[in-house]
C-alpha cells in the first residue's frame, strides 16, 4: 500500500502534463513547415505553420483548410480523415478543376491573411511567410 502512495503523485503529475500539453513528438500540435518535397528546387524556404495557433488562438474552423469538394461544396466535417494536400493537389500541374499545390497553398493562406487587420498577418512580401 505504501508503494502505491509513493507512485500516485508522480503518476498524477505525468497524467496532467500529457493532458495539458499532449504527447511529445506526436505531431498533433505545434509548428510544422508547409512545403513540398516533390519540387526539384526550392526557390523559397518552407513556411512555418503553427496549427494550434490557427485553430485555437485564432479560432479558425477545421473546414476552412481541410476540404473534400463534391458538386462545388465542401463536405468535409470534423472527424473525417485528414489527407495530405498533395493527394489531390499535384505539385507540378493543374488537373481538371483541382489547382496545383502551390496555388492552393497561396490562395488559402493569402486569402485569410488579406482579411486580417493590417500588420497582423503577412501576405504581400514572400519573405513575410517564407522565413529564411
Amino acid at each position: 500500500m505504501q508503494r502505491w502512495k509513493t507512485l500516485a503523485l508522480p503518476l498524477f503529475i505525468a497524467t496532467c502534463f500529457l493532458y495539458l500539453f499532449g504527447i511529445p513528438g506526436s505531431g498533433s500540435s505545434g509548428e510544422m513547415p508547409i512545403y513540398n518535397k516533390e519540387y526539384k528546387s526550392r526557390k523559397k524556404p518552407p513556411v512555418p505553420f503553427d496549427h494550434d495557433t490557427h485553430a485555437f488562438d485564432y479560432g479558425f474552423a477545421c473546414d476552412e483548410c481541410h476540404h473534400i469538394y463534391k458538386m462545388g461544396r465542401n463536405v468535409w466535417e470534423e472527424g473525417d480523415e485528414v489527407r495530405r494536400c498533395m493527394e489531390c493537389h499535384d505539385p507540378k500541374e493543374k488537373k481538371g478543376r483541382v489547382m496545383k499545390l502551390q496555388v492552393a497553398f497561396h490562395r488559402n493562406c493569402q486569402g485569410c491573411h488579406k482579411q486580417s487587420a493590417p500588420g497582423e498577418a503577412p501576405f504581400r512580401a514572400c519573405y513575410g511567410c517564407h522565413v529564411k
